[in-house]
């Protein structure tokens, strides 16, 4: 709205820089892509953190850029933190570097996970499986993440086995639960499937690998998590079945769809189920489908853009605003414009008539 030449949202974003928690965020909005009025901040910025520590740590990941390029040169504190910042990277690159000399395990022992994402020969796999089946808890923990995010299917066994071993530990997270579904983005694994019924953390993640890779036949158990919508236990399970559903064509779920479009508070869930109704109702468009097009939901007006029936006044009306909203997100406006566009070519064809 700033870049748009609105004063009063240059002035609240200063504000918040000001008084808000977050500043650096806001801060980031006034100086990114353009630099907006950001004239006496470097002085408030300076005074607001209580170290020159804290100041480094606001400091944004490409510090040579506006403002802070020029503040550098003006503030002396900033100046103090950019260096400091400065001094951080370059201590974490000569510490990666080394890492990539130690062996596995001492890495490890050092709970440098992020160190052995790529760290991918035979035998650096072969000392992650070991300590991933070994009786050292951290080093196990660590190992069978690593095994996660790398997507080896070997993980697998020590994963289960360590979902058994603390089913119902909240913190820290289980190791076995993170490889898991790291293992589900590339493909179903019947065993988890299998664990359907199980208590616990086990059964749990059969239910996400079913909505993750759904199979016909499905549909009842997914209907039933996604029942579940208004459990803040269960909300993102419901999610997870919502897309399922849609996947499988399930046309018997419209129904619980339009519930769940109504009463959700989540408005990703219901960006979710706008889109599946899009598919499988044959009403929506004329429905569900205008009141989208108010949706607070960038992602769920375009659902209401591309499905709503032209055949309504209201509709036709607000399609109209959101193509000249300047506000509005613009891939949604574009759209919007193209479902107008033929109306406005017609009414321009219209022979007139004589006075």
């Amino acid at each position: 709205m700033g870049r748009l030449g609105r004063a009063d949202a240059v002035a609240l974003l200063r504000r918040y820089v000001e008084i808000g928690e977050d500043w650096s965020t806001a801060l980031v909005a006034l100086s990114w892509p353009t630099v907006l009025n950001v004239e006496g901040l470097d002085h408030v910025v300076a005074e607001r953190a209580a170290s020159v520590d804290e100041l480094a740590r606001g400091l944004p990941f490409e510090p040579d850029r506006e403002p802070w390029l020029s503040w550098r040169r003006t503030n002396e504190r900033i100046a103090e933190a950019a260096a400091r910042s400065h001094l951080w990277r370059t201590q974490g690159e000569r510490r990666r570097a080394q890492f990539a000399e130690k062996s596995v395990m001492e890495v490890l022992r050092e709970r440098e996970v992020s160190a052995l994402r790529g760290r991918s020969d035979e035998v650096d796999k072969a000392a992650l499986l070991e300590a991933a089946t070994g009786d050292d808890e951290q080093l196990r923990h660590d190992a069978i993440k690593v095994l996660g995010w790398q997507r080896d299917q070997r993980v697998l066994d020590a994963a289960e086995s360590e979902l058994r071993r603390f089913p119902d530990r909240e913190w820290p997270p289980n190791a076995g639960w993170f490889a898991i579904f790291q293992l589900l983005r590339d493909g179903p694994l019947p065993r988890v499937r299998g664990w359907l019924g199980e208590p616990g953390r086990l059964g749990e993640v059969a239910m996400h690998a079913v909505a993750e890779w759904p199979e016909p036949g499905d549909e009842a158990l997914l209907r039933t998590m996604a029942e579940h919508f208004r459990d803040e236990e269960w909300l993102y399970r419901a999610c997870d079945a919502v897309d399922a559903l849609v996947r499988l064509r399930d046309r018997l779920s419209t129904a619980l769809f339009e519930t769940i479009f109504k009463e959700t508070t989540y408005s990703y869930l219901r960006h979710r189920v706008a889109r599946g109704l899009a598919l499988l109702s044959p009403t929506f468009e004329a429905g569900l489908a205008i009141e989208c097009l108010w949706d607070c939901e960038d992602q769920t007006i375009a659902v209401g853009c591309a499905a709503v029936s032209l055949a309504s006044d209201v509709a036709r009306e607000q399609l109209s605003r959101i193509a000249a909203d300047k506000l509005a997100d613009r891939r949604t406006r574009a759209l919007a414009a193209r479902r107008v566009r033929p109306l406005e070519k017609h009414r321009s064809r219209r022979p007139r008539t004589g006075s």
